[in-house]
């Protein structure tokens, strides 16, 4: 799975949300040989409207759960999240 395609993904479940998704595979080519597995390796910022009303946990579940096929299938190998409501973002701005 590419960077575009997760973003892609995320994007069409998540109407209005910012996201922006770094693809860090390069960084663990050699670690992905040894352990045969060849999955991307992503980090993802997502500010999105409909965090407002969720506690941190769930919009890790929710998160989790839009990828849980690209994981399952080896596509994502390791997925690091900061999902953010509006109003915190502006906060961290």
């Amino acid at each position: 799975m590419t960077g575009e395609e997760l973003n892609n993904l995320l994007a069409a479940a998540l109407p209005g949300a910012i996201i922006r998704v770094r693809d860090d595979t390069h960084k663990h080519l050699e670690h992905n040989a040894m352990v045969g597995h060849f999955g991307g390796h992503f980090v993802v910022n997502v500010t999105w409207g409909g965090f407002a009303a969720m506690p941190r946990l769930a919009r890790h579940r929710h998160i989790m759960a839009l990828v849980d096929a690209p994981r399952r299938d080896g596509r994502i190998h390791s997925i690091t999240l900061r999902l953010l409501a509006p109003d915190e973002a502006e906060v961290m701005a």
